[in-house]
């Protein structure tokens, strides 16, 4: 049997009034019902709880690697904030602005970035706000991707089944050390929660996992831990110089040795950016990835992704590599915790 659910944890902080990011309503397990073939917001259980996300901080492409942020100030605007950091052209960068009045309802993209403690906890923008063909509105952030879609609120996208959706494991595995996901046996959505995080064997992995990120304040609990990074979708697995753990939102590294150009020393946790990976295979490109002026998008229309989010078996939209397809020899998953 397989089970899918569209979901929404719940929020970091309860409050008496609704919040349209799902962030200040009551603590419960949101089932949202999804649209059909729309795989950046379902989740798969038995019979293939499928890939899901990753967002992240460091992009280890090769021996160098990039750290996400920090090299300028963010400005102000209404019911948002501009940023320069990663768009690759001096003294232009991306707004990151709550949206009232989209086709998709309220995405309000500034308010979950300042939640989730800014360029800290999501990265820099790497795109404008658009659309894309299922309806949903999109921002794509460095670690992960935003995502609003009609009834919904505001939420992370699942950045990782988009990566499966577009045939991306292979290479995940053979560039980035990046294991599939596997299937699990649960078939009832608590039971799913309670399966996945017993995958949790590495405790380095597992203590980040369950510690608020960096930028976020007040309490923090294990729903929060799950809307964040999302139930695990494979279990620890060594990769060379690193045991690496792949979830729905976002995949995580912890160092075995210290990196090779002196970045960061053994025992480092490092999480890998998702949404550099939806640029690096083109997934997204074109003009949402042009950055522009201070507020330059305020009035605007949202420009279209006509070929996001992907579909499998359709190719590319911007295809910058070529996707290996390894028969990789199986790493073994690490021993239970006792």
């Amino acid at each position: 049997m397989r089970l899918m659910l569209g979901w929404r944890l719940t929020p970091r902080q309860p409050s008496p009034r609704p919040s349209p990011t799902g962030r200040g309503r009551k603590r419960r397990a949101d089932r949202h019902v999804c649209e059909p073939g729309n795989p950046s917001s379902r989740l798969l259980l038995r019979g293939g709880l499928g890939s899901l996300l990753l967002g992240m901080i460091l992009l280890l492409a090769g021996p160098g690697g990039a750290m996400a942020g920090g090299q300028g100030p963010a400005q102000p605007l209404p019911a948002g904030r501009y940023v320069r950091q990663a768009a690759g052209v001096v003294g232009q960068g991306f707004d990151v602005r709550d949206l009232h009045d989209t086709t998709a309802g309220p995405a309000l993209f500034g308010t979950l970035f300042r939640e989730y403690g800014g360029v800290e906890g999501l990265g820099d923008p790497i795109s404008r706000a658009f659309l894309g063909r299922d309806g949903c509105a999109y921002q794509v952030f460095q670690r992960v991707v935003l995502q609003a879609c009609p009834g919904q609120g505001t939420r992370l996208a699942n950045t990782f089944e988009l990566l499966t959706a577009a045939g991306m494991d292979p290479w995940l595995l053979v560039v980035h050390d990046i294991p599939a996901p596997r299937e699990g046996n649960a078939v009832a959505f608590d039971d799913a929660i309670a399966e996945r995080i017993a995958w949790l064997r590495d405790p380095a992995i597992r203590a980040v996992f369950f510690r608020a990120p960096e930028g976020v304040t007040g309490p923090w609990s294990v729903l929060d831990a799950i809307n964040y990074y999302g139930l695990p979708t494979s279990q620890p697995r060594h990769r060379g110089p690193f045991i690496v753990q792949r979830f729905q939102r976002q995949t995580l590294q912890r160092w075995l040795v210290d990196h090779p150009t002196g970045l960061f020393p053994a025992e480092t946790i490092v999480p890998v950016l998702g949404g550099e990976l939806l640029r690096e295979t083109g997934l997204i490109g074109g003009h949402i990835v042009q950055p522009h002026a201070p507020g330059q998008s305020a009035g605007a229309p949202l420009p279209v992704a006509a070929g996001f989010p992907p579909v499998p078996g359709e190719p590319l939209p911007h295809p910058p590599i070529a996707v290996p397809t390894p028969e990789p020899a199986a790493q073994p998953a690490l021993p239970a915790a006792e």
